[in-house]
């Protein structure tokens, strides 16, 4: 195609930018991988001379397509790398929660462990207590986030709620998803946040509390982190009720 028609399509900021390069021709190729293509590679000649050749063209090709077998490759090795990091942090939030004595070092762990896997900003854990969510942690919290979210109402007009009663996490990208959604939330959750998932504590059918994480900047998460981050919750929920029931049965003897 001629150069000025293809430019013609491009928007208009992308087109300044292309002919400031004073381009006298130019190949575009994909870098496919696995019936996909991840990207594509440009070549651009700034100096007069003879423009690009079909031969320059199947060079170009044959390069772009060792070129994405190599980034998918690589992308692979990355997911790998990442799936064994998850393993091994869930492992280790196994270890620490069986050893928790108290549902306050259980929601510690727990906050501490879904910070590290979501490279997170805050998390906290509450727990059911008659009508009101008790915030037991606070990771990044600072005292005015307790004055605002230490004591929460189980009937709410917030993401909480309706995590207590559907046993199903809760995910938003951005703070216009939430704050639209739930406007009760400006003002509890931390200041900036963007990113938000809740996910509910159940043991045994019953609905134990909420632990909910928040990330300043926007993010898109992947299936495997917040597979990940469910496992936390879920091994958050089971020692919380053993550390419940064993602190219950502590107190029970102290006052008999």
């Amino acid at each position: 195609a001629h150069l000025d028609e293809v430019l013609s399509r491009l928007a208009p900021t992308q087109r300044r930018a292309w002919t400031r390069l004073r381009m006298t021709s130019a190949m575009v190729v994909p870098l496919p991988a696995r019936g996909r293509t991840s990207a594509v590679l440009t070549v651009v000649r700034t100096e007069s001379g003879d423009p690009y050749t079909d031969d320059d063209l199947d060079l170009l090709s044959e390069i772009g397509r060792r070129a994405g077998l190599a980034v998918d490759n690589a992308r692979l090795l990355e997911q790998e790398r990442a799936s064994a990091q998850r393993l091994g942090l869930l492992h280790r939030a196994t270890a620490k929660m069986s050893a928790a004595a108290t549902p306050g070092e259980v929601a510690a762990i727990a906050a501490d462990h879904i910070v590290d896997l979501l490279d997170a900003d805050h998390a906290g854990l509450w727990e059911i207590r008659g009508e009101w969510l008790q915030a037991l942690t606070g990771h990044g919290w600072d005292r005015d986030m307790w004055q605002r979210a230490a004591r929460i109402r189980v009937d709410a007009p917030l993401a909480f709620t309706e995590v207590l009663s559907g046993h199903e996490p809760m995910w938003f990208t951005t703070a216009h998803e939430w704050a639209t959604r739930y406007p009760a939330a400006i003002g509890i959750e931390p200041d900036h946040a963007q990113t938000i998932g809740y996910l509910p504590l159940v043991a045994g059918g019953r609905s134990l509390g909420v632990l909910a994480v928040a990330m300043l900047t926007e993010r898109r998460l992947s299936d495997a982190d917040k597979e990940a981050a469910v496992a936390v919750a879920e091994l958050a929920a089971q020692a919380l009720d053993r550390a419940s029931m064993l602190e219950a049965e502590t107190e029970a003897r102290r006052l008999a």
